[in-house]
């Protein structure tokens, strides 16, 4: 947002869980700045947003969610299965499959509403296909550590530390080379979404990163297992620390002075 006074931005988003109050922690920051945002995305978002000085308009025609009981069914149906199951409910259901609804929502809403700029979910590929296709300056989000793979850092989602030694480095390899291989069989639809808009196709999920202005991680380098050498547009930006609104009413601190645990099974509901 670097040389507008008062931009229009369009921040593009689904609810998954944890992901929501960083992302609309940093829009409630652009919208107190002077500028406009409009929040598209799954209606369980829309009180959050406008709680963050935001407007709010659903996704149109990509899948979305609108009560917690929807979502709810919708994790218990992603967790059944084998982890390959697993995946293919996510690629198919909300990664890949459904990217030229979600990048046919982003181009109508922004041409209903002008913008300057785009913020799009990183792991939203439709979405960052809609950006893309309205020719506007786009940040992809990552309310996460850095997931792109790196030959000096484990795969992401396996919990390993950095690998040591010939066995640990041709572990982490593998691994990666499985999961492109796995995330290639995506790319029919992604591609279809692409040609939808006349983009090139791309021979790899993680390109659409590529075309983006930035790739903002929000979270601290400290907390991440950096790789030694970063895409250009990538930055660390650090947490988005601010209370959601939903955890700002009175009354929920427990009695006593003792230490205080948070016990959590998921970032969702």
């Amino acid at each position: 947002m670097t040389g507008l006074t008062r931009g229009r931005v369009l921040l593009a988003c689904i609810d998954a869980g944890g992901t929501v109050p960083p992302v609309l922690g940093l829009a409630g920051r652009l919208s107190r700045r002077g500028h406009d945002l409009l929040v598209l995305g799954d209606p369980t978002v829309a009180a959050s947003a406008k709680a963050a000085g935001c407007s709010f308009t659903p996704w149109l025609t990509a899948p979305n969610v609108s009560s917690v009981q929807e979502q709810t069914a919708l994790i218990k149906d992603l967790e059944r299965g084998t982890p390959l199951a697993q995946f293919r409910f996510a690629r198919d259901r909300i990664i890949c499959g459904p990217a030229r609804q979600f990048a046919d929502d982003v181009v109508a809403t922004v041409r209903q509403h002008p913008v300057d700029a785009v913020l799009a979910d990183a792991v939203l590929a439709g979405a960052l296909i809609g950006a893309e296709a309205t020719g506007y300056p786009t940040a992809a989000l990552m309310a996460n550590v850095y997931i792109r793979p790196a030959p000096d850092r484990p795969q992401f989602g396996t919990g390993w530390a950095p690998a040591r030694g010939v066995f640990g480095r041709g572990r982490d390899k593998l691994v990666a080379a499985a999961m492109r291989r796995l995330w290639a069989t995506g790319l029919p639809a992604i591609n279809s979404a692409r040609a939808a808009y006349a983009l090139t196709p791309v021979t790899d999920l993680y390109e659409l990163l590529d075309r983006c202005a930035r790739v903002l991680v929000m979270t601290s380098p400290s907390f991440d297992f950096v790789p030694a050498t970063l895409p250009r547009n990538v930055r660390y930006v650090g947490p988005q620390l601010q209370d959601p609104d939903w955890a700002q009413t009175a009354g929920w601190e427990p009695d006593g002075t003792g230490p205080l645990v948070l016990v959590a099974m998921s970032s969702v509901y």
